[in-house]
This record gives structure tokens, C-alpha cells and sequence, in this order.
């Protein structure tokens, strides 16, 4: 560790002084008024717009698969593998149904991709509003409010969106439950 000693030497001590004396006139009450924070730069706004592209891709996807009906699976039609949870256990993985619950909303069957998968129903309307937000910002140049950044970061809505996704998959594993019992089908 190297300790910090103070400047013996004149020359540097009046030099130091120098230094603080011209960063202490700068006008920093001028400098602040004169920079617009609510606006995006060119980078920002080049950053949201590939953000909106990234969600119209997944929109696009979710529309172009047509919801299995068991509530799950619809992964399965844009080319993947069924899942592996689902295979060696015969219950549902947290985030089984959420490709379905995309598809069913894009499709727009609001009710049919919240029995499925509320999280993923959520999930799809938060997905949407950001989506929303970006291209706002990408073609105005304006930022959001600065409390919605705030409230999507804050404590209780993470815990409220993990509250909710795993309420979702007690649910979920409540449906498959039922459905092994024969009680629904």
C-alpha cells in the first residue's frame, strides 16, 4: 500500500493551490443551467432504438407461433426443444407457459395468457410500455420521467415482481397438480 504524503515541497504546494483556485472559478452554476438532462444524446437515442427493435423481434416471434393449447409448449414451434424440468419431473419450470402467455397476448387473448402464465402476461404488458418508452425517446429525444426509472428500481417493485413470479409458478404447479389428479383437464 503506498501512503499519500503532503506536498513539502513550495513549488508543488503553490501549484496545487493553483489547481484549486482555477477549478473553484469555474462557473458551475452556468455550466449546469446551460445542460438539458431531460434530453437524450445521439448514443442514447441510438441505444433505445435498438432496445424497441430487439422487443419488435420478439413481438414479431410471439405472433408468428400459434399458442399450443395445453398451456405450454409454444417454444416448441419456433424451433426448440421441449422442456427438460418438464421432462424429468412432469411439472411445470418457473417459467413454463411464458412463450404461450407472449403468443396468447400478441394474439391478443388477454384472458387465456393470464390463466396460463400470469407472470408472462405481465411480463408481455411491462415489455410492451418499454417498448413504448424507447421509441419515445428514439424519435423526440426526450427522456422518461425520472420516477419511473426510480419505481422500476426500487425494492418493492422487484420484490413485487418476484412475488409475483413465483406466485406464478405455485400456480402453475398447482394447475399441473390438479390436471395429474384428474380434477381438471
Amino acid at each position: 500500500m503506498t501512503q499519500e504524503t503532503p506536498v513539502d515541497n513550495p513549488v508543488e504546494r503553490k501549484s496545487c493551490q493553483a489547481v484549486g483556485e482555477r477549478i473553484a472559478a469555474l462557473p458551475v452554476d452556468e455550466l449546469i443551467s446551460s445542460v438539458d438532462f431531460d434530453r437524450a444524446g445521439v448514443v442514447l437515442r441510438a441505444f433505445n432504438v435498438v432496445c424497441a427493435a430487439a422487443v419488435i423481434v420478439v413481438m414479431g416471434m410471439a405472433a408468428s407461433v400459434a399458442p399450443d393449447s395445453r398451456g405450454h409448449g409454444t417454444h416448441e414451434g419456433l424451433g426448440m426443444q421441449p422442456c427438460g424440468f418438464r421432462s424429468v419431473t412432469r411439472l411445470p419450470c418457473p417459467t413454463c407457459g411464458m412463450t404461450t402467455a407472449f403468443s396468447e397476448m400478441a394474439h391478443f387473448r388477454l384472458v387465456d395468457a393470464f390463466v396460463h402464465q400470469p407472470f408472462g402476461t405481465v411480463l408481455f404488458l411491462l415489455v410492451l410500455l418499454s417498448c413504448a418508452g424507447w421509441l419515445y425517446t428514439a424519435a423526440t429525444g426526450r427522456r422518461w420521467p425520472l420516477w419511473i426509472g426510480f419505481f422500476l428500481r426500487s425494492p418493492r417493485f422487484l420484490y413485487g415482481m418476484m412475488a409475483l413470479f413465483l406466485g406464478s409458478w405455485g400456480y402453475t404447479l398447482l394447475v399441473a397438480w390438479l390436471q395429474m389428479r384428474g380434477v381438471i383437464s
